[in-house]
This record gives structure tokens, C-alpha cells and sequence, in this order.
């Protein structure tokens, strides 16, 4: 059973939130908002940063990773179709990132991992505790193979190993690899044969965040 939504409250929030955007909090707004500041518990996770432009999150995620100590590992996108449609997707085009950066989904993976769902870069596929075929298998998705329709093969094991994809430690304990994954979009009045433009990519961002893109974010 869902709990219930009071539209009221929801309105005073959606109120708050379009003071923040504008940059004219009331004083009741800021009051509020001091009033749930308190000490919050032990955890890896750091408090994500929220900016009203993308280049502020970019400098910001800059600064957070070369703060960490390590090598780097960048990872690109493929992209394919309309470039200008392709830029509005949520993924990013380039992701770099060292053991212990902060990432959170940007896509349901299960009914614990979904969108929004904050984790730490534990290592990379081929290095570290990630080293054996043993070892990635048990970072892979319980339900990878429902939801790929196919069996996990030794090739797939190889892919993850030879592209030394992230394995991401999320705050419920799970250990997971993240695999590329693509994004469609729909473009209207083109046969359905030819309407999805992908963009192959990771499914993680970096924790600093656009307030330009609705992303839910959770303190653990």
C-alpha cells in the first residue's frame, strides 16, 4: 500500500521549489529550511551539490575527482542519429571516474536500484577485488538475464573485463557492474522502423546536479 499524496503539501513544496529557481527565497522558505538542518549519519556518500547550470555541475564534478587519488577511466558515448536530440539526453557524453568517486543512476535497474540510487565507484573490471571472471559474475544484475532475454556468456564476462567497466558499491551494500546501456529517442512522423535514435552509454552520472534536470536524490 502506497502512502497518500496531499496535493496541498505538494503545492507549498512546488512553491518553495520555484522561489529557489528564481532565486527569491521568502523568508518562511529559508526559515523552513533551516528548520530541518541536523547532523546527518556516518556514510561514504557525501551531500550531493546542486547547481542551475550544467557548466558549474562540470567544474564541481572536476573538482571532486581530482581530489581522489588513482588513475582515471573515462568512458564515452556512441551516439548515432540527430546530434541536437541526442544532447538533450540526461547521460552524459563523457564520464570520468576513479575508485571512490560518488555516481548516481540515471536509469531502474531493479526494485532496490533505480534511478536516483547513490553509490561509490568500489574499482574497475580487471583490477583490484575485480580481477577473476568469478568476481564479476557475482557483481553482475540477479535479473540481467530477464531482462536481456539471454544467458549470461563468457563473452559478455569478457566485454565487462576488456572495457574495465565500473563496479559500483551502492548504499543498500549491493555490488554491481555497470554495463553500457542505450537511450532511445522518438522522433515523430518517421516509420517506427527508423524512429529510435540511440545513444550508447554508462548509466551513472557524476553527484553534482543540474537543477535543470528533475533527478531524484536520496540522503542515506
Amino acid at each position: 500500500m502506497t502512502d497518500p499524496v496531499y496535493p496541498y503539501l505538494l503545492t507549498g513544496f512546488v512553491d518553495i521549489l520555484n522561489e529557489m529557481r528564481t532565486g527569491r527565497l521568502t523568508p518562511a522558505s529559508i526559515e523552513l529550511f533551516r528548520s530541518l538542518s541536523r547532523p546527518l549519519p556516518e556514510s561514504k556518500i557525501q551531500a550531493a551539490e546542486l547547481y542551475p547550470l550544467r557548466r558549474d555541475v562540470e567544474t564541481s564534478n572536476i573538482s571532486r575527482l581530482n581530489a581522489l587519488n588513482g588513475d582515471a577511466r573515462e568512458f564515452a558515448a556512441r551516439d548515432t542519429g540527430d546530434s541536437k536530440k541526442v544532447e538533450s539526453c540526461i547521460a552524459p557524453k563523457q564520464l570520468r571516474l576513479k575508485p571512490g568517486a560518488q555516481v548516481m543512476l540515471l536509469k531502474n535497474l531493479d526494485s532496490s536500484l533505480v534511478n536516483g540510487s547513490l553509490g561509490v565507484v568500489a574499482g574497475f573490471a580487471g583490477s583490484g577485488r575485480f580481477t577473476t571472471k568469478k568476481a564479476i559474475r557475482q557483481c553482475l544484475m540477479q535479473n540481467r538475464n530477464r531482462m536481456s532475454g539471454e544467458d549470461t556468456t563468457e563473452d559478455d564476462i569478457n566485454t565487462i573485463l576488456d572495457l574495465k567497466l565500473p563496479i559500483v558499491e551502492f548504499t543498500n551494500g549491493r555490488e554491481i557492474a555497470i554495463e553500457m546501456d542505450s537511450w532511445s529517442i522518438e522522433l515523430p512522423g518517421i516509420p517506427p522502423s527508423k524512429k529510435k535514435k540511440k545513444k550508447v552509454t554508462i548509466v551513472l552520472s557524476s553527484l553534482s546536479l543540474s537543477l535543470s534536470v528533475c533527478l531524484c536524490v536520496c540522503v542515506c
